[in-house]
């Protein structure tokens, strides 16, 4: 499946520096998987490469499998079950669709909907699979499509297990908390070994941890000219994981008649956001947070997006646009 937002959109790994009481001998195993419709880069150290061998094996297995319960592109997955038969009655999954479904509806209404997993009608509207709109939707269109987004239809059973859609023609949409809550996933696999650190790359979206202390460089692209530097960060790693997510909306986009159109929407106006942001870029303790926060801010706007940073004491670096000047506003705790 491919999960259109981000793919690397803002920020560059670059390098980690290690405390003295990082082990002398630990062995180093560096993988590769193309997953959800991008590369998922694994790096890890443990005492042996037997060990990290495995546990990169377990993380890539998990993404896999995560991948074919809540892919929107394969007409087999839950997810897509759940969006051609929940309408009609309610739906069995399995408990990883279900937890999922329940993180993605908390940050769902943590946002007030700026981030929205029951987006899905307006994704098919915009046609952001296909990436090329045909016709123009109408303003019938927009208000009928934007009635099938209230969340709040989505009912859960958590003693069934079950899911059901309150309204005719909802669907959720994965691809903006998929790729985050599988870096999560996946990181709780590596866990499970006796390892050292880990730091998993998935198309630009990172998580970390380390036994030992440890930094890690960022670099957040200029989005007014990506191929240049806008400036760096250094994350501070130890026990906890870091996530670290961005998007932006300077490379990737749907065409209209030759006009490129943002490929996030704004689940209020129905229309892709168009405003004076241009990056932002979220550091959170899981990744499902960050990619999903940085959607939400997107949508919310400059004035908006700094305010829901301060309550909720998000860090965050948001590069917008202003009079033809790039600006940037920062939150770091």
């Amino acid at each position: 499946m491919e999960y259109r937002k981000k793919n690397g959109i803002g920020i560059l790994f670059l390098f980690t520096i290690l405390t003295a009481s990082k082990l002398l001998h630990a062995a180093t195993v560096s993988k590769m998987q193309l997953l959800m419709g991008t590369v998922l880069q694994i790096e890890i150290e443990a005492s042996s490469s037997p060990t990290a061998e495995l546990a990169a094996e377990a993380a890539f297995k998990e993404v896999q499998k995560l991948e074919e319960l809540l892919s929107n592109y394969k007409e087999s997955s839950e997810i897509s079950k759940i969006n051609q038969k929940a309408a009609l009655e309610p739906i069995k999954v399995s408990e990883e669709t279900f937890q999922f479904l329940v993180q993605a509806l908390q940050i769902t209404k943590k946002t007030n909907g700026a981030f929205n997993i029951s987006v899905e009608p307006l994704t098919q509207l915009w046609q952001l699979r296909e990436r090329t709109l045909k016709s123009w939707p109408s303003e019938k269109e927009m208000e009928q499509t934007k009635e099938k987004l209230n969340y709040k239809n989505i009912s859960l059973d958590f003693l069934n297990r079950t899911v059901q859609f309150r309204a005719k023609g909802m669907g959720v949409d994965t691809g903006g908390i998929g790729k985050g809550y599988a870096l999560d996933k996946a990181l709780e696999k590596i866990l499970k070994f006796p390892v050292d650190s880990a730091t998993l790359n998935f198309g630009g979206e990172l998580i970390c941890w380390s036994k030992f202390p440890s930094r890690k460089e960022v670099a957040i692209k200029n989005p007014l000219h990506p191929e240049q530097i806008w400036g760096k960060f250094t994350l501070q790693v130890h026990s906890i994981p870091t996530a670290v997510s961005s998007s932006g909306n300077y490379e990737r986009f749907v065409t209209f008649q030759g006009k490129s159109l943002s490929h996030i929407l704004n689940p209020k106006t129905g229309m892709p956001v168009e405003n004076e942001i241009r990056s932002i870029t979220v550091v959170t303790q899981n990744g499902a947070d960050a990619d999903a926060y940085s959607t939400a801010l997107f949508v919310m706007g400059l004035e908006e997006g700094k305010k829901f940073c301060k309550q909720n004491k998000l860090e965050t670096t948001i590069l917008y646009e202003k009079e033809g000047n790039l600006e940037s506003y920062v939150m770091s705790y």
